[in-house]
């Protein structure tokens, strides 16, 4: 039994295994990648939120060293 391949049967398998490469490098290459990047980001964001909290925090230490110096005065 012989089967012959016609030159469009050859165009039609070439596209469809550069489709599966395709595909396959999306889904386990592409999108992992992605989804990775979204949740380093929401974790960047919190980070920096955290950041300025303490930045905050630094600032009202002076303040508040300050003020407990003027307390231990006036218990004096």
């Amino acid at each position: 039994m012989k089967t012959n391949m016609t030159d469009k049967d050859k165009r039609l398998l070439t596209f469809m295994m550069m489709f599966v490469i395709i595909v396959a490098i999306g889904y386990w290459g592409v999108i992992p990648q992605i989804t990775r990047y979204n949740e380093l980001a929401e974790e960047i964001e919190k980070e920096e939120d955290n950041q300025k909290v303490n930045k905050l925090k630094i600032q009202n230490a002076a303040m508040v060293e300050f003020s407990a110096e003027e307390y231990a005065d006036k218990i004096k």
